[in-house]
């Protein structure tokens, strides 16, 4: 325990809330908080320096602490104390106190880190002024440290501690990060993202310290994880400790070297595709603004056209659902109202009929009292005898007998008078009538429906002039408009000025109460529904209106009663567009659900196949830019960001261009995936040594180039240095083997210069320290690479102009049949005569051709050549050897470049037999579904592929193991091992020819100059030869010469 830390122990009883004991020794009588605290503590000597402490300033904030930790911080005698109390779920309760405020107190003293006090301190206020948003707290624990405690003793120990401590106070930079206590540490990071939580996470997971006698050396010490965040509710610093530490929990069970955040989401260091996921976002954004700030646009526009198609969607669904309704609405109206009309045509004719059969009743029984004898309608005993049998042997409702007079006999105690009624009249003049009479003395309602119809006694003048039925109102009403499909529909008979004849008493509509329905119209002032009734009956013809009353809509439907010289009658029917939609069913109603659900549908399945697309393409675009081992930008990116950097400002922007030493020899021992392996730990360090507006890009294999904005060339170097340090150390990649690079530099003055060139003045700088010492390299750009620069710019600005002169000669090479003692092919190479510079250095003006993609315009320059010199040595009839020509890389990024090929040998009409094309190795590592295909047209038409170059990078024989070559070019770099042509040089050639032969494949060996190379490999097989030694690159006609001689020798031999 520190001299500035006490730590001591009581018993407390929660029910009673007294202290029993108090470090191991028992109170005769339990106490309270305050009586414990004055009585054995105040002006208690807690530390080494004698210091003496109020507690009862306290005593309050242990008797608040409730069940669980508590921790605090308590201000006394001008200084601060934190206080730690744990286990007040038991019956023991420890408290901690720890001095903090001093120096010397908040570090640790073995680490030299952050000490547990000061980060208490920090995170209480931490917690208490932040709100903890994108806030964690991370528990750290070492996984097996005991065994090195345990096996080598406290020392190995320490030293680990201290070095773990170290990795992680580097990792944890600017955040709060100590040790906690042991083998424990605890890190509060404030305001980070998740792909940076996710990003430090698998830093601190990728953190080891090995023993080298120790047999945990192999897997070593690691870090296990428990992370947790303040969110709302839970801002206690003890709740959170308590949360980090079940995590920490979690990933140990879990198989350690993991992380869990709260409370079991588990992260394994080995195989989480979402840490990975995360932290390869978490480099775009940190490595690239540029680039993450285009990936931003273009997800920014492709929620754009997403909502934009969403809201189009919308807009078409709600304008079809619309247009639908609308026309459903308007169909379902027409439907409704041709119903409407169906079934009032249906009660028309009810109604019309019931009326013919009451008037067909009264003529035939008029007619059958022709029979009777003039006595009996001359007496009233008579006619009560007539009307009483006409009641008795008829159908007739209420008979009666219209006299001449205009009374009506109904019986002798029944007598009304119809004097100067309108069916008083149309009897007298022999028409049949009926009316509403509203003054019948024996009708109950004073009302009555009346017919008539007139009686003519053929043997005399009868008193007699008219048979009569009467109708209830409410009887006749119902006979005619007995229908109860249309119960909810209203009817009534009407006269053409609006007064009621009768109705069915509907109880679903009661508008019409009165005794006239214009008088209701006028009096609600609905003013145009009354005219367009009154001009519809006055019409005398059928009519449909849809009229709104009280809320709901009704099909009013008019039309004339014909017959009885009643044409002022209009039957009205008045049915409700519910009434008659519901005989639709729910057709219009569940189409525009059916209508919606489909377009849903689509619509789902459209934006499912929209957001698959569009994620398909942003992840297409970000795996065009994003390099597969460092995960960061490529070189294509790295161009197009770079430009734009530097022509924003260029004043302080250095190209930096770094090759690892010794990666061959690193990639050959370890193979290749412990190699990638290690090129992507140093591609995410150099992500994340960079600043914003700075760049960094793995070119190929094991080169980096940087865009570094420094203040001078000094500055720049020297951070290069501290970047390059850790890794040649092994700090960051944790190897065996110390890591040390090459490093070439290049300021760029001038905002318009491309990127490339500077690239390559930076690459020449790095080449120029070609060595192998093990020490990292450094070097500027100087003078003499500006002149190969200014050589270089002048070879691009002169190259169109040199082709358009023909400057570019084709020179011949011949190779040399070592059975046959003759040339039997040749390679064509090119040279380029400058009318300023002279023969410009080939090797340089290939180089500059190979990055501007000038070189594949040359290529079918001197191809096209070629076929010239064939043509017109076929056309002379003397002997013509196979040519070989070069095919450079560039050509394979062109899918379709061997059509040219074809075209001009087809144009020269040349035999495939006559050409060899050489393909490099470079292109086999990077072109092999085209390169295939280039191959099978190559031996289409008769020719042969040789592979040029084989042994001056990485070529081996696993690599071209897939390729249908014919003939294989050994590099001279193979003649010469560290004591020239030696032994070892030697055994290498022969093994190369030997497995060739076996393959039944030429061998050609380039660069032979003396007669022991050509003697040796003469004798271990080797086919053919190309060298100084018998041939040297010279004109056509020197070299015609030269097959002419041959010729010429062998006729003087034969």
């Amino acid at each position: 325990m520190s001299a500035n830390s006490f730590v001591f122990e009581f018993q407390y009883d929660k029910k009673t809330e007294k202290i029993s004991k108090f470090n191991g020794d028992a109170f005769q009588e339990p106490l309270t908080f305050d009586d414990f605290f004055n009585r054995y503590l105040n002006n208690y000597f807690l530390f080494s320096d004698r210091s003496k402490f109020d507690f009862g300033k306290v005593s309050t904030f242990f008797a608040t602490s409730g069940t669980g930790s508590r921790l605090g911080i308590v201000s006394m005698d001008e200084k601060k104390y934190f206080f730690e109390i744990s286990n007040v779920e038991e019956d023991d309760v420890d408290v901690s106190l720890f001095r903090i405020g001093e120096d010397n107190e908040d570090k640790d003293f073995l680490t030299g880190i952050n000490s547990r006090s000061y980060l208490f301190h920090y995170l209480i206020q931490e917690l208490n002024n932040h709100d903890g948003k994108n806030s964690y707290l991370i528990m750290i624990d070492l996984d097996n440290f005991k065994q090195i405690n345990d096996n080598f003793g406290h020392m190995v120990g320490d030293a680990c501690l201290r070095a773990i401590a170290e990795k992680l106070n580097d990792i944890f930079k600017g955040y709060a990060f100590g040790r906690y206590g042991g083998d424990e540490f605890l890190v509060y990071l404030h305001d980070v993202s998740e792909e940076k939580l996710m990003f430090l996470v698998k830093r601190a997971l990728e953190v080891k310290f090995r023993y080298e006698k120790s047999f945990l050396s192999r897997s070593g010490v690691t870090c296990s994880l428990g992370i947790t965040s303040p969110i709302k509710g839970n801002r206690e610093l003890s709740s959170l400790i308590k949360e980090a530490d079940e995590a920490l929990y979690h990933s140990k069970k879990k198989g350690k070297n993991s992380a869990t955040i709260y409370p079991n989401h588990f992260i394994s260091n080995q195989s989480s595709s979402k840490m990975n996921r995360k932290v390869q976002l978490y480099h775009q954004t940190r490595t690239d603004l540029l680039f993450n700030e285009e990936i931003k646009k273009k997800k920014y526009r492709n929620s754009s056209i997403l909502v934009s198609i969403l809201a189009v969607f919308i807009l078409i669904v709600f304008s079809v659902s619309i247009n639908f309704n609308y026309e459903s609405n308007k169909q379902t109206e027409t439907i409704a109202q041709s119903i409407s009309q169906d079934r009032a045509d249906d009660v028309q004719s009810q109604t019309k009929r019931k009326m013919d059969e009451a008037f067909e009743e009264l003529t035939k029984t008029a007619e059958a009292m022709k029979n009777f004898r003039t006595n009996v309608l001359a007496s009233y005993d008579g006619l009560q005898s007539l009307v009483s049998r006409i009641k008795n042997n008829t159908s007739i409702k209420n008979p009666a007998l219209l006299m001449d007079d205009g009374s009506v006999f109904i019986s002798k105690e029944e007598i009304t008078n119809f004097v100067g009624l309108p069916i008083d009249f149309a009897i007298a003049e022999g028409r049949k009538y009926v009316d509403r009479i509203d003054s019948v003395s024996f009708s109950s309602n004073n009302s009555m429906i009346v017919f008539g119809v007139p009686f003519e006694y053929e043997e005399g003048i009868s008193r007699v002039k008219g048979l009569l039925s009467f109708f209830d109102i409410s009887e006749f009403a119902s006979s005619l408009f007995l229908n109860s499909f249309l119960s909810s529909a209203y009817f009534a008979v009407v006269t053409q000025k609006g007064t009621k004849i009768c109705d069915n008493g509907s109880d679903s509509f009661t508008y019409f109460s009165g005794n006239n329905i214009f008088n209701q119209l006028d009096k609600d002032n609905l003013i145009d529904y009354e005219n367009t009734l009154r001009h519809s009956f006055d019409e005398e013809d059928k009519n449909i209106s849809l009229f709104h009353i009280n809320g709901k809509r009704y099909y009013f439907y008019n039309q004339n009663l014909e017959g009885a010289d009643r044409s002022d009658w209009v039957l009205l029917s008045i049915i409700p567009f519910e009434t008659a939609e519901s005989y639709l069913g729910n057709i219009s109603r569940f189409g525009v659900i059916y209508f919606n659900i489909f377009c849903s549908f689509a619509f789902i399945i459209f934006l499912c196949i929209t957001i698959f697309l569009q994620k398909t393409k942003m992840n297409y675009f970000i795996s065009q830019y994003i390099d597969p081992l460092t995960k960061s930008i490529n070189e294509q990116r790295f161009f197009i960001d770079a430009t734009t950097l530097v022509q924003k400002n260029c004043d302080h922007y250095y190209l930096v261009y770094l090759n690892i030493k010794r990666f061959k020899f690193i990639n050959n021992q370890n193979g290749t995936e412990y190699a990638n392996s290690l090129l992507g730990k140093i591609g995410e360090y150099f992500n994340r040594s960079i600043q914003p507006n700075e760049i960094v890009s793995r070119e190929y294999s094991d080169r980096f180039i940087m865009l570094l904005n420094c203040d001078s060339s000094k500055a720049c170097q020297k951070r290069m240095e501290k970047i390059l340090a850790p890794i040649s150390e092994g700090k960051i990649l944790q190897t065996i083997e110390k890591i040390h690079m090459n490093v070439g530099f290049y300021k760029i003055e001038n905002p318009k210069e491309p990127i490339w060139l500077a690239i390559d003045r930076a690459r020449s700088a790095t080449n120029s320290l070609y060595t192998f010492d093990n020490i990292n390299g450094f070097k500027f750009f100087d003078q003499k690479m500006m002149e190969r620069a200014e050589l270089e710019i002048y070879i691009e600005q002169s190259q169109e102009a040199a082709m358009r002169n023909h400057a570019f000669q084709v020179y011949y090479q011949g190779k040399y049949n070592l059975k046959q003692g003759r040339f039997t092919s040749v390679e064509a190479l090119v040279r380029w005569k400058d009318e300023n510079k002279g023969f410009i250095n080939t090797q340089t003006f290939v180089d500059v051709f190979e990055k501007n993609g000038f070189i594949v315009k040359l290529d079918l320059y001197v191809f096209e050549q070629v076929l010239k010199d064939i043509s017109s040595r076929l056309k002379e009839n003397k002997r013509v050897i196979p040519i070989s020509i070069n095919l450079s890389r560039r050509h394979f990024d062109l899918p379709s470049f061997f059509d040219e090929y074809e075209a001009l040998i087809k144009k020269y009409n040349i035999d495939g037999r006559y050409l060899e094309f050489e393909i490099t190795e470079s292109v086999i590592l990077n072109s092999q579904i085209n390169l295939e295909d280039t191959i099978r047209r190559i031996h289409a038409l008769g020719s042969t592929v040789s592979i040029d170059d084989f042994g001056s990078g990485f070529s081996n024989f696993s690599m071209i193991n897939h390729i249908d070559f014919d003939i294989l070019k050994i590099d001279k770099k193979l003649l010469s091992g560290k004591n020239g042509f030696d032994s070892y040089s030697k055994n290498i050639l022969k093994m190369i020819v030997m497995l060739n032969k076996s393959l039944d494949k030429t061998v050609v060996c380039e660069g032979v100059e003396t007669k022991v190379e050509s003697d040796y490999l003469k004798d271990i097989g080797c086919d053919l030869i190309q060298g100084y030694y018998y041939c040297k690159p010279q004109p056509l006609a020197s070299f015609q010469k030269l097959l002419d001689q041959e010729d010429a020798g062998s006729e003087k031999e034969n």
